[in-house]
């Protein structure tokens, strides 16, 4: 197995996992049980690991990297119909 990918929240971390899942990637997220209970650890300790079967992190990883970003400071008001 490895480690293909640490993020510092929970929810970040079950978003990149189920996307891999959906693409028949066999990952998961050996520290959620533990982090989900006290999330101050997952902090001190590089946060929750994503892992994969070894022969399997290359695909994962390219799927990871073609993930289109959401930026928190992107205007979504050309989106919204206009209602006028």
């Amino acid at each position: 197995m490895k480690t293909i990918a640490k993020f510092q929240n929970q929810e970040e971390a079950r978003i990149a996992l189920t996307f891999l899942l959906s693409q028949e990637i066999h990952a998961f997220l050996p520290d959620s049980e533990t982090f989900g209970n006290l999330p101050s650890l997952a902090f001190g300790l590089s946060g929750f690991r994503l892992m994969v079967p070894d022969d399997e992190a290359e695909k994962a990883l390219a799927l990871l990297a073609n993930l289109p970003q959401v930026s928190e400071e992107t205007d979504h008001e050309e989106d919204k119909p206009d209602v006028s």
